[in-house]
């Protein structure tokens, strides 16, 4: 990282926890306790609250984009998937490879651009360690899950499923599990991880009817496992999210269908270079 990428990255950090600490996290507060005065007079429920917080996650992250964007200087490129116009917004299952700490922004902002506001995010349970905004994302529905084999991770993946069923909201699952770093060996893969299938499966099996938006993020010139501390890498590139909109998946399993739709990811990933 040059020095430029360096400033450049300190000052997008420093417009992210302005940006949090002083107005995102008062609205927060704010829904919270309007929420609660509600809630004593019998005029909103849970569900309520997980749909104000969706949509605060969603007016943030395009407020933080819109800035980070400027200061790291990088160009965006989001290629949204074809859809009839004049027609509902169906909530989707929605899986996409993970390359940064930068991710969740994006995805939220790019499913933001197809009209749907109301997200919920299956997250390691590490994150549960960042300040605030893990937090804030469990008040709106969202669960973290261990990756170890645990089987409490299945029961958090349904319970948010059924969240998402009763909110008709979309839910949000990185198959690889964690960032990419670098290949695991003997996978196959070289720029994703190979994907794992249980939680899209219990998805699946919970929700059906549900369209899958298959999003590949891709920074040109730059590979994977950037943190939050490492966001002057992306200065001055160029961002790249492809989608693909699968309405119905028929004649292969689950598995299956995340083995095939990975090493799509792949191939695009390669070309792009």
């Amino acid at each position: 990282m040059n020095i430029i990428g360096r400033v450049r990255g300190i000052l997008a950090i420093a417009y992210f926890l302005a940006i949090v600490g002083l107005l995102a996290a008062p609205h927060f507060f704010l829904i919270l306790a309007w929420h609660r005065l509600a809630r004593f007079v019998g005029r909103f429920d849970d569900q309520a609250r997980r749909i104000r917080v969706a949509a605060w996650e969603v007016t943030w992250a395009n407020a933080i984009f819109v800035g980070v964007k400027a200061i790291l200087g990088f160009e965006a490129d989001f290629h949204l998937p074809p859809e009839p116009q004049g027609t509902p917004r169906r909530p989707l299952i929605v899986v996409s490879n993970h390359v940064s700490m930068l991710d969740m922004l994006l995805i939220t902002v790019l499913v933001s651009k197809t009209g749907r506001r109301d997200l919920r995010w299956i997250m390691a349970e590490e994150r549960r360690r960042d300040p605030f905004l893990p937090w804030a994302c469990s008040k709106g529905g969202s669960v973290f899950v261990r990756r170890d084999g645990d089987p409490s991770a299945k029961d958090e993946v349904d319970r948010c499923a059924t969240i998402a069923d009763e909110d008709g909201a979309s839910v949000v699952i990185f198959p690889e599990g964690t960032r990419f770093r670098g290949p695991k060996p003997g996978s196959g893969y070289t720029r994703v991880l190979p994907p794992r299938s249980g939680g899209f499966s219990i998805l699946r099996s919970r929700l059906p009817d549900r369209a899958v938006l298959s999003i590949t993020i891709h920074w040109e010139g730059r590979g994977g496992g950037v943190g939050l501390g490492q966001v002057g890498n992306y200065s001055g590139r160029r961002l790249v999210m492809e989608t693909r909109l699968v309405g119905r998946i028929d004649g292969m399993s689950d598995k299956d269908f995340l083995d095939d739709d990975f090493r799509r990811k792949e191939a695009v990933l390669v070309q792009a270079g």
